[in-house]
């Protein structure tokens, strides 16, 4: 039996037959280890017994309300966290050293606990950047996890010159979120890389972005409820973005000098619901859905790029907070403005400045974007916008987003005394020397 506990620890660690050594349980600096002696420790995990010379090589800890574990692999942990199966507690899983590797042979499969197995699910690190390497093709989110300061890394087999290895994922992965659940990126991957990325779609529940989180997804993006907190920045590179019930933009960084949170969305954002008074949306093109809830400057650009026919603002009903907000939006080829506001307008009620609470109209011609600086000059009889619906008291609310010092080249350029107005006919909203046939 000691030959052969020698042999196995001179190949570091190897899976010891439980029929070879009695096993005398103890606890070695609080952790799950066994039959401590001079050649090393056995750790069990499930119905194996491993034999370690340090208590280094455990590469898991999980944590929750005063129990702790450490665990050789990924799969063992999350085993833990399902056979525990408490719906009450939160969980932190902790990499203790990188998990997979790019040059692993193999596969490399993880998961997430079951449903119900939690309340919640922290992955996180200690002592230094931590990789979690995989090789599955997407990852199923059945419980509420939080994502902070990891990264995930997708690997693809390959075979060159005969020799077997492993690459990053050019196709990434794909997150499916599913029923109310809600996954959570915190902060940075780590010291060095600023972006959670490697992700092809996320779908599903609710999708959270926190604490400066950098999120690239280079397809698209549909979820129910997405929040944005504390200068969060979701880009989606390649596709659209649907958000099914809610969006939230309103927390800002507490940190000096950091932005809004922000959404890059190539290709058309539709959004339900959205309350922004921390952000920006840009996006090739825009609609709301049900009430959208803008203040604080929030602003909805739709001119990321410079193709003609794009460029268009679809809002249901508005809701102008305190200091107001902007819409970016183009001429078509006719020239008539893409923006149109479909429902009503109001402003929030007990503003402390409500005279402040006014949508700013920035229109671009129709083969620029908001980086073009080139804003449709504003004749009399230019339309700013469509909005049949509106009260006649509405119409004040408006307002062309003119250029001053401080934005220089982005607005238009303003003479006194002109103001926009309503005519009844095609209830368009105009900006110009009032028509006589003005509301």
């Amino acid at each position: 039996a000691t030959a052969l506990k020698n042999k196995l620890l001179s190949n570091g660690m190897q899976k010891v037959p439980t029929n070879i050594i009695v096993v005398n349980k103890q606890t070695v600096d609080g952790k799950e280890f066994y039959a401590k002696g001079n050649e090393g420790y056995l750790y069990k995990s499930g119905a194996n017994l491993y034999l370690l010379k340090s208590p280094s090589l455990l590469k898991v800890k999980v944590t929750t309300n005063g129990y702790e574990a450490r665990f050789l692999t990924w799969a063992d942990a999350v085993k833990d966290i399902n056979a525990r199966r408490d719906k009450t507690a939160d969980y932190t899983i902790a990499l203790l050293a990188t998990i997979g590797g790019e040059n692993a042979n193999g596969n490399v499969s993880i998961s997430f606990p079951a449903a119900n197995a939690a309340k919640s699910v922290t992955v996180t690190e200690e002592g230094g950047q931590r990789q979690l390497y995989f090789t599955n093709g997407s990852l199923s989110v059945g419980t509420n996890v939080i994502i902070d300061g990891v990264e995930l890394i997708p690997l693809k087999n390959f075979v060159q010159y005969g020799q077997r290895g492993m690459w990053v994922n050019p196709s990434g992965y794909g997150i499916s979120i599913s029923g109310n659940n809600t996954l959570t990126f915190k902060g940075k991957p780590s010291d060095t890389v600023d972006t959670y990325e490697n992700i092809s779609t996320i779908s599903g529940g609710n999708l959270v972005l926190d604490d400066n989180a950098i999120v690239a997804v280079f397809k698209n993006v549909t979820v129910k409820n997405l929040t944005l907190n504390k200068a969060a920045c979701l880009n989606v590179i390649g596709g659209n973005l649907t958000v099914k019930n809610a969006l939230t933009m309103v927390e800002q960084s507490n940190v000096q000098g950091e932005g809004l949170s922000k959404l890059w969305i190539s290709g058309n954002a539709t959004i339900k619901n959205p309350t922004i008074s921390a952000g920006i949306v840009f996006a090739n093109n825009i609609t709301t859905q049900g009430t959208a809830t803008l203040s604080d400057d929030a602003s909805l650009i739709a001119a990321l790029n410079k193709n003609k026919g794009q460029g268009k603002i679809t809002i249901q009903n508005l809701v102008v907070g305190e200091n107001g907000c902007n819409l970016y939006g183009k001429q078509d080829k006719n020239g008539n403005s893409m923006m149109n506001i479909t429902g009503t307008v109001t402003r929030q009620a007990g503003l402390a400045t409500p005279n402040n609470a006014t949508v700013r109209v920035g229109m671009l011609y129709n083969n620029c974007d908001y980086r073009s600086e080139k804003y449709v000059s504003l004749m009399d009889g230019v339309k700013l916008l469509t909005a049949a619906k509106i009260a006649k008291e509405a119409v004040s609310y408006f307002v062309p987003l003119e250029e001053t010092e401080q934005n220089k080249g982005d607005g238009h350029v303003l003479t006194d005394g002109y103001e926009t107005y309503k005519l009844p006919k095609n209830n368009f909203m105009f900006y110009g020397v009032k028509p006589a046939n003005a509301l």
